[in-house]
């Protein structure tokens, strides 16, 4: 897994000023879906974590990182999927 990239969001004063590079670079994320990986973007904005996992016939971990300052991922959080591939199987 590559480490998880942080987002941090505009507040409602700077949003207002923002080029439209800017705007981009503060929300558009698109750099998910790489086979054989987990890709992960923790949003600032309500501790979202946004992610994609591509399994390429061999199982993918879901480890925690530094950034969500907890022992396994979903510690504090929930987890939802949504398989938008062939058949899968979460553990």
């Amino acid at each position: 897994m590559s480490p998880v990239k942080i987002l941090q969001m505009a507040d409602a004063i700077r949003y207002r000023t923002m080029t439209t590079e800017e705007v981009r670079e503060t929300f558009l994320i698109d750099d998910l879906f790489r086979p054989g990986q987990i890709d992960l973007m923790y949003v600032d904005l309500d501790r979202t974590v946004i992610g994609s996992a591509v399994p390429t016939g061999k199982p993918l971990l879901l480890p925690t990182d530094d950034a969500l300052k907890a022992s396994y991922f979903a510690e504090r959080r929930e987890l939802g999927v949504l398989n938008i591939g062939g058949a899968g199987e979460v553990k």
